[in-house]
């Protein structure tokens, strides 16, 4: 008995380191992230331990300095998502046009109209398909 009490009270103890190390991670990760942002300090977000926060982190940096330099040289492997990122954020649909793939782009500038409600975005486009689902898309977000 006193055994089984000794073992249940090993695996509590470290259950709460466990959750203690990833509280205190989170917390870091999310302090790198904020600095590196308000600093510009781009070589601070390869201090984060994991990916995803490591890419969240160099976009916000893009987007707080709006320099898509960044995308290019951080991020060659998803540079246009990142562009995306950043045309959204910015509300900029000019960024859009750097985005290669032309569904992409679309979409792009169609989240900015939407964003926006600025329906010249959408009359811009040059494909029909792509101008009619745009306006579709506004004016079922604003209704």
């Amino acid at each position: 008995m006193k055994k089984t009490l000794f073992v249940v009270g090993i695996i509590i103890l470290v259950l709460f380191l466990l959750i203690g190390t990833v509280n205190y991670l989170n917390r870091r990760e999310v302090y790198l992230m904020d600095k590196a942002q308000q600093s510009g300090d781009v070589s601070l977000c390869d201090k984060t331990f994991d990916e995803v926060n490591r890419r969240s982190c160099i976009v916000g940096v893009a987007l707080e300095r709006k320099d898509l330099t960044i995308c290019d040289k951080y991020l060659p492997e998803v540079r246009e998502g990142c562009y995306v990122n950043v045309a959204v954020n910015l509300e900029d649909s000019s960024i859009c046009e750097k985005v290669g793939d032309r569904f992409e782009s679309f979409q792009c500038k169609r989240a900015i109209a939407v964003r926006t409600s600025d329906l010249s975005i959408c009359e811009a486009m040059l494909d029909e398909g792509y101008k009619n689902s745009c306006t579709e898309s506004v004016n079922l977000a604003f209704k």
